[in-house]
């Protein structure tokens, strides 16, 4: 089985995106900073659009191991 490949990618200004490298697909998130937003930021808005990306990233995979942790100390009914 292959594991996709994805990218984080500058879709226009301000706007960023994570999308398989392999796929014509719509992107799984994208980050869009406000006007405001991009003139605060200046040139630092790719990196901001990573950093919030890969915690969001990290906080699925904390997500999916409380869920095998917890289904793997449930108690299973054999009939």
């Amino acid at each position: 089985m292959t594991i996709p490949l994805y990218e984080i990618v500058e879709i226009e200004e301000g706007e960023y995106a994570l999308q398989r490298t392999d796929a014509e697909e719509e992107p799984a998130v994208i980050v869009r900073f406000s006007a405001q937003a991009m003139e605060f930021l200046n040139s630092a808005q790719g990196e901001i659009a990573k950093a919030m990306i890969e915690a969001g990233i990290q906080r699925v995979e904390h997500i999916v191991e409380d869920f095998e942790l917890e289904r793997e100390s449930s108690p299973r009914t054999l009939h």
